[in-house]
């Protein structure tokens, strides 16, 4: 067992904040497993230096850290994730990582190595891996159909390697990018290790792969592909029929985004003002706008001129319906104009000091959503 030793091997990330596996104390020496999953890149640098620089995720499983790897002579580093948790659970993710390595760098995460560290008498494991990306931010229902077609891909691949993921969820799912479809597995602890497959007498049982047609399919079209991969095919909506829903709307899938892109553009300031038929007015007219821009322009330059396209497409049509009550769910109270969690576009209402429409007071009853919901711009102004 090589013993790789630096000081300090691990740097303190700023703004720290103690943990259930706090590793910032005397430590200077990690102890190299030798996995074939692993890259072993602390053994082929000469004065090897992680720096943490963010606290990712912490649970009472392990601590998730964003860094770089560098050899404290070139500029740069490599960008890298680093696990840290109980040694016994990060060896287990290390053994399932070899198990499945030749799906390394394609369907799941790159390890680079499993270490041992030992702070204030207490034996961890600490995992490095790929910077890959964020896990994805949604539900597997709200992905659009491409990605849900590559997230039960990659469930396939590892499938045929006779084994099945337990429990997956989104936080086992990493992105390159916002809705790229490149997609990794990770936090492969829970896999099941010699699944027999009852379906493995198919002789399309180990090549078949769903296409984005699928999705017009029913399940029971697919004989090759084991129950268990069918039902979380299921519990993702994959076979929508056709429609995809948003609120209490729905849509016809090809006519507007995915789920998770209209959670992004949608103008959240609308439920403040709008009665709630006009909402949905409005809500179908401006994703199908929307989704005309992506085809036209691309996903990404969409969401970064969505703003600029709201703006003048309140402008153009606001004025045709009515404010009805001003009125705002706590979690807005004190919000930055254009905040989304994720540095996106949740964009607020405009027209505070506006002309565009009046201001009803929240005295105003519900009997006010029976009045006709599309009103002129002289009756608008006389009201």
């Amino acid at each position: 067992m090589a013993v790789v030793a630096s000081t300090p091997l691990i740097s303190r990330i700023s703004e720290h904040r103690p943990t259930s596996f706090d590793i910032f104390s005397r430590a200077s020496r990690l102890e190299l497993v030798d996995l074939t999953c692993s890259t072993q890149l602390l053994s082929m640098i000469g004065k090897p230096e992680i720096i943490l620089t963010e606290l990712y995720d912490w649970s009472n499983k392990a601590n998730t850290y964003y860094g770089k790897l560098e050899d404290g002579r070139s500029p740069g580093g490599i960008y890298i994730t680093v696990k840290i948790g109980k040694y016994y659970q990060m060896a287990n993710e290390a053994l399932q990582q070899q198990r499945i390595h030749s799906l390394s760098g394609k369907i799941i995460s790159v390890c680079h190595g499993l270490y041992g560290l030992t702070v204030a008498r207490r034996e961890l494991g600490v995992l490095i891996l790929e910077r890959f990306g964020p896990e994805i931010d949604c539900h597997f229902g709200a992905l659009s159909r491409m990605e849900k077609t590559v997230l039960l891909n990659h469930v396939l691949e590892v499938h045929s390697l006779g084994k099945i993921l337990c429990d997956l969820d989104p936080s086992s799912v990493l992105e390159s990018h916002f809705c790229s479809g490149d997609l990794r597995l990770t936090d492969l602890a829970g896999i099941e290790s010699d699944h027999e497959c009852p379906r493995a007498a198919h002789p399309e049982h180990k090549t078949f792969r769903f296409r984005v047609e699928d999705t017009e399919k029913e399940q029971g079209d697919f004989p090759a592909v084991c129950r268990h991969i069918l039902i979380f095919a299921v519990n993702m909506n994959y076979w929508d029929h056709g429609k995809v829903d948003f609120l209490d709307l729905r849509f016809n899938v090809d006519e507007v985004p995915s789920e998770r892109v209209m959670n992004r553009l949608f103008p959240v300031n609308w439920v403040r003002v709008f009665g709630p038929s006009v909402q949905r007015t409005l809500l179908r007219e401006w994703f199908r706008y929307m989704q005309k821009e992506i085809q036209a322009h691309g996903l990404q330059n969409t969401l970064d001129t969505a703003l600029n396209k709201l703006d003048a497409w309140e402008k153009e049509h606001l004025p045709r319906y009515r404010r009805k009550r001003e009125w705002m769910f706590p979690k807005l109270k004190g919000a930055t104009p254009y905040q989304h969690k994720n540095g996106l576009v949740k964009i607020p209402y405009k027209a505070e000091g506006s002309s565009v429409v009046p201001i009803v007071s929240d005295s105003d009853s519900d009997s006010d959503s029976a009045d006709s919901d599309t009103e002129s711009d002289s009756s608008t102004s006389s009201a």
